[in-house]
């Protein structure tokens, strides 16, 4: 091994120690601005997007169907200040920007897609579907006018916010022969504009080339044992694999995308999530958003003795490193979250929505030993030595 790639080892190392001490120091931040205590609303936070575009402005979407837009005024912490709080549709299962600004949103309901004008706040359009039941949608990152959405009867609808209307339908199989048989989420490769990822109501990915989309280019089961549905799906920062939830128990699959084709990693994710048994809501809705970084992955949980958690596990090997508690640190979310995601541009920061309230999780200002040891690491392995 060469010099320089030992110096480059020895500091991807020192740099994961860093990481790893700044995850373990995170805890839930008790700046006001940054607590929205919703308990006036009664509401339940199911989703919450960040735009990709200079990561300012958080979208969360309310379960009552009101939307709040938050800017985000410092990304190291996390801190935010409520822009909108409105109501917009009855229910809302999952909200999305625009891709390529905030000039617009998407939001789905248990019945349609709708688009809106944020400057506005005022409805665009709405897709609806004969009588299907609509549980996803995800806009095309690379063409910005498509939307695909995962629909009952083993439906995938293909519209066009240009035209208004719906382009292309695609039937999706059952490898059980369930005659209830649903796609429950759908995902575009950020890589490949004419590759579409779907999961459905068995627990199967259904992978299309949207310019053939009579046939699946491939499918393949998660573990088949208990046909529980797909209940997300999510790209690693790297855009290369592809990450999976399934299930009450939001079970962690790692899976590799090439050429439309998934294989299945070696990584066995512990899967410590038990969900409460009074929960009514019917499976295909349960809501999990994930959230990944180079090193980590985030997951909601909700555990009967452990209580209400964000979990974070280590992405080379499925390990728990981190527990984040909700219930310890005195929140509102008694039902549990449902969704996290987060900023990874310098310092991490969590965001993480559930029951009653919206939670940012930061790590602890550095101690003086902490930036000690951080130059340390650097004086002693840097290349300039």
């Amino acid at each position: 091994m060469s010099l320089s790639q030992d110096v480059i080892n020895r500091q991807l190392f020192a740099d994961k120690c860093v990481a790893n001490r700044h995850l373990l120091s995170t805890v839930l931040s008790t700046h006001p601005m940054v607590c929205s205590d919703m308990k006036t609303y009664n509401s339940v936070i199911n989703y919450i997007d960040i735009d990709t575009i200079d990561y300012k402005f958080l979208l969360v979407g309310h379960n009552d169907g009101f939307i709040d837009i938050n800017e985000i005024t410092d990304q190291n912490i996390g801190d935010c200040d409520n822009v909108i709080h409105k109501k917009v549709d009855a229910y809302i299962n999952r909200c999305q920007w625009f891709p390529a600004d905030t000039g617009m949103f998407a939001t789905t309901s248990g019945e349609s897609v709708t688009v809106i004008d944020t400057n506005a706040m005022k409805r665009v359009d709405r897709f609806q579907f004969d009588n299907l039941k609509v549980y996803w949608s995800d806009w095309s990152p690379n063409t910005n006018t498509l939307i695909a959405v995962g629909c009952s009867a083993s439906t995938i609808r293909l519209i066009d916010i240009r035209s208004g209307s719906s382009l292309q339908q695609i039937t999706c199989c059952s490898k059980t022969g369930s005659v209830n048989h649903h796609m429950t989420r759908v995902l575009w490769s950020p890589l490949d504009s004419d590759c579409l990822i779907a999961g459905d109501s068995s627990g199967y990915l259904h992978i299309y080339d949207i310019r053939r989309p009579n046939k699946a280019v491939t499918v393949v089961g998660c573990d088949n044992v208990s046909y529980e549905p797909i209940t997300c799906l999510q790209f690693t920062k790297n855009n290369m694999s592809l990450l999976t939830t399934k299930g009450r128990s939001n079970k962690l699959n790692l899976w590799h995308l090439m050429h439309c084709q998934l294989l299945p990693s070696d990584i066995n994710f512990d899967c410590p999530l038990v969900r409460s048994k009074q929960s009514k809501q019917i499976v295909s809705f349960i809501k999990c958003q994930i959230f990944a970084t180079d090193d980590y992955v985030f997951t909601p949980s909700e555990h009967k003795l452990l209580g209400n958690d964000v979990i974070s596990y280590d992405i080379t090997n499925g390990m728990i490193v981190h527990e984040l508690n909700t219930t310890r640190e005195g929140s509102f979310n008694t039902l549990g979250p449902n969704c996290v995601t987060g900023l990874d541009i310098g310092s991490l920061v969590l965001f993480s929505g559930g029951s009653k309230r919206l939670c940012v999780w930061t790590p602890n200002s550095e101690s003086e030993d902490d930036i000690k040891r951080d130059k340390y690491y650097t004086d002693r392995w840097s290349d300039s030595e």
